[in-house]
């Protein structure tokens, strides 16, 4: 069925359900579907792949982070409406015991469709009937999400989300944006909002006597698309006057999409402002140059944060090296005016762990 419709794409499966690979290329035609397949089986294969390390490796989020790898695979691989990415994380059966719940989780990548289904398994049950089971269940949730079979999904064990056009265009390469931006913009991840990210904001409002508004990007630089159900998590945290969506993660692309008459100003911590002066986070030193002179010219600004690093050390603009040009863009805050030492990824632990 798969491999009779018009539908493309790529496998990331991480070890564990790997014979759905085996059953799909060892049927004739699967050249007309499989693009790519790729296994990334150890931990450190699973971050090169995503560009970074998931917190779960089985997990929702790390399927859907497969799934999304995939399908910009996908789409660099072949310019076919039809193409989707599918990712498999997996916890089954092996030769040493392992705590909490065997289990699966089956993710789905469209152009229109993010789709994630978790499956559970007993834990007596064999390996090879736990691989065949994920290999039946992930090709019956492949052929729901691609409307190639009118099963249902179940919703105690299914989440899908089909996205509206506006929010479906943010995958693609033109620069767009969703909201009414200002001028005054704090770019961030979200994950979650905090009271650092607030805090920000009101003082940036304060010094510059304007909304500030909050901006969430799709597309990062070196790690997988938000896909649409992560998205809808993050934007639920904001409200629409607060915030503008954007798909470009360059700050003098974000300048030049937001306020295209020059004069935008940024809100960052301070190991931000070391991305933009480093010049692996645009490919080379010429294109590193070129945008902070991009920025420079349209008198753009940056108001700039502190924050403790990874030596413990609280760090302010008055500790970073920067390009002459870059540093004349620069707004600094001291210690004193802000210290919030809150991390993201503390805040994700204790809510997994409550």
């Amino acid at each position: 069925m798969l491999h009779d419709s018009p539908w493309r794409g790529a496998f990331y499966v991480t070890g564990g359900g790997s014979l759905l690979l085996s059953n799909l290329l060892s049927v004739p035609g699967a050249s007309r579907t499989v693009l790519d397949a790729r296994v990334p089986y150890a931990e450190a294969a699973l971050e090169d792949v995503l560009g970074t390390k998931p917190e779960q490796a089985c997990s929702s989020l790390a399927a859907r982070m497969l799934a999304m790898k995939a399908y910009s695979n996908a789409c660099a691989l072949d310019d076919g409406p039809n193409l989707f990415g599918l990712g498999v994380t997996a916890s089954l059966a092996t030769n040493r015991a392992k705590r909490g719940q065997l289990r699966a989780h089956v993710a789905l990548q469209t152009a229109s469709r993010t789709q994630v289904s978790e499956i559970c398994f007993p834990n007596s049950q064999l390996r090879a009937a736990q691989e065949r089971e994920l290999t039946e269940i992930a090709l019956q949730k492949l052929g729901i999400g691609l409307g190639l079979t009118a099963d249902a999904l179940n919703p105690n064990t299914d989440h899908a989300l089909v996205a509206s056009n506006d929010v479906q265009a943010l995958l693609q390469d033109e620069p767009r944006y969703i909201g009414e931006p200002g001028s005054i913009f704090l770019p961030g991840a979200f994950n979650p909002l905090h009271d650092g990210h607030r805090r920000m904001k009101e003082l940036a409002e304060e010094i510059c006597n304007n909304q500030c508004q909050y901006e969430l990007c799709v597309r990062n630089f070196d790690k997988p698309h938000l896909d649409f159900i992560e998205l809808e998590q993050r934007r639920l945290q904001l409200s629409d006057e607060d915030c503008v969506i954007t798909n470009v993660p360059r700050f003098s692309d974000k300048a030049r999409l937001l306020v295209p008459d020059g004069g935008a100003t940024f809100v960052l911590g301070i190991d931000t402002l070391k991305r933009i002066a480093d010049a692996s986070y645009y490919g080379n030193a010429e294109q590193m140059r070129a945008s902070i002179q991009t920025m420079s010219e349209r008198s753009d600004k940056l108001l700039v944060f502190g924050r403790v690093g990874g030596d413990m050390e609280f760090a302010t603009l008055g500790d970073v090296e920067l390009p002459d040009e870059l540093s004349r863009l620069c707004h600094g805050f001291t210690e004193k005016q802000f210290r919030m030492d809150i991390s993201s990824t503390a805040i994700r632990r204790q809510a997994r762990t409550n």
